[in-house]
């Protein structure tokens, strides 16, 4: 891949792990107060 290319996954990975973890708190959150 070109430089460019890493530089835009790697940008993306960032850019996608705190949504992830902030879905997955979000879920957390209605499963504790469905309880």
């Amino acid at each position: 891949m070109k430089h460019s290319e890493m530089m835009t996954c790697a940008m993306l990975n960032l850019m996608m792990k705190p949504g992830k973890q902030m879905l997955a708190s979000k879920d957390n959150s209605s499963i504790t107060t469905r309880k």
